[in-house]
């Protein structure tokens, strides 16, 4: 269990873990109830894309260490009508979580909403920029980091605000105050956004998460 990133807070921790384990493995990590808990899942949508199935129990591996270290029983995820995930037992915790090409990550906080997001640096956000960068972002795009790092917020904040209908040029813009960036949802809600990158012997990784 190969852990990119691990931080930890009295009311919150966050995770990336680099998955190299096969799915054999990550079965054998994972405990009987959430196990159980995925597999409903997977079973009730028809999930059967064995690179899906795999990310996916490495993301429910990641929240039961989250769990461990923050002191609380993990027993898996429920969703609510827009597809926001709620933590089982306590659905007071808030989590989100994200997995890309190997790489799963998630947060988790005992008080204030949470988004998260994980991409491989490329050059795809910066082709396809003007789908939701806004005029004044514009200083994103300088490169492919930044304009990975721009998407990786939106995502981020996208999954915070937790409700549909959102359009990511006009209603999720990203700004910069001094050495710190904050995200600006449907003109009214302010959160902090926390960027990190990565580097892999495979890829560099953009790590955004935001409360």
């Amino acid at each position: 269990m190969p852990f990119l990133l691990i931080r930890e807070a009295p009311n919150y921790a966050v995770g990336a873990w680099l998955i190299t384990e096969p799915l054999a493995d990550l079965k054998n990590l994972l405990s009987e109830v959430p196990q159980t808990s995925i597999n409903d899942y997977h079973a009730k949508r028809g999930i059967k894309n064995a690179a899906l199935v795999w990310q996916r129990y490495a993301v429910y591996c990641l929240l039961e260490v989250l769990a461990e270290r923050m002191g609380i029983s993990f027993e898996g995820i429920e969703k609510n009508t827009y597809g926001e995930p709620s933590w089982l037992p306590d659905t007071n915790w808030h989590i989100s979580y994200a997995h890309t090409q190997g790489v799963a990550v998630a947060i988790l906080h005992k008080y204030k909403r949470v988004g998260i997001d994980v991409e491989l640096v490329t050059d795809k956000p910066l082709r396809l920029a003007e789908r939701f960068a806004a005029q004044e972002e514009e200083k994103f795009l300088e490169s492919e980091r930044g304009a990975t790092l721009l998407w990786c917020a939106k995502e981020a904040m996208y999954k915070w605000y937790g409700k549909k209908q959102l359009i990511f040029k006009q209603d999720l813009l990203l700004r910069e105050k001094e050495t710190s960036l904050y995200g600006l949802v449907t003109e009214i809600h302010s959160v902090r956004v926390y960027p990190v990158f990565m580097s892999t012997q495979a890829a560099d990784i953009c790590l955004v998460w935001t409360f």
